[in-house]
């Protein structure tokens, strides 16, 4: 059977969503440190939950900008990379003591 109806446009997402879907992200600093740290974390370099309930901070390598995730999943260890802004948000994190 050959249908005639031709086949649905592909949307492309407006700035706006875009914009929207990334924006408690960057009122969360302001509220909740804490749990900005999480997210940045999680979303980032990509670590799963039950890496991130693991992280140790002498994991954390700032000079060759890496996370050294141990027993992820299949209990294989691997490193992923530190951006720079997370980095910053670890440190300032860390200089206010919350």
């Amino acid at each position: 059977m050959v249908s005639c109806r031709p086949p649905n446009p592909v949307r492309k997402p407006r700035s706006a969503q875009i914009q929207a879907r990334y924006s408690p992200l960057e009122k969360t600093p302001h509220k909740a440190p804490f749990h900005h740290i999480v997210l940045m974390m999680l979303y980032a370099p990509g670590v799963r939950r039950a890496e991130l309930t693991r992280l140790k901070i002498t994991d954390i390598d700032n000079r060759r900008m890496i996370i050294h995730i141990q027993g992820g999943k299949g209990r294989k260890d691997r490193d992923v990379m530190l951006s720079p802004k997370l980095l910053e948000a670890l440190r300032a994190y860390q200089r206010h003591g919350f």
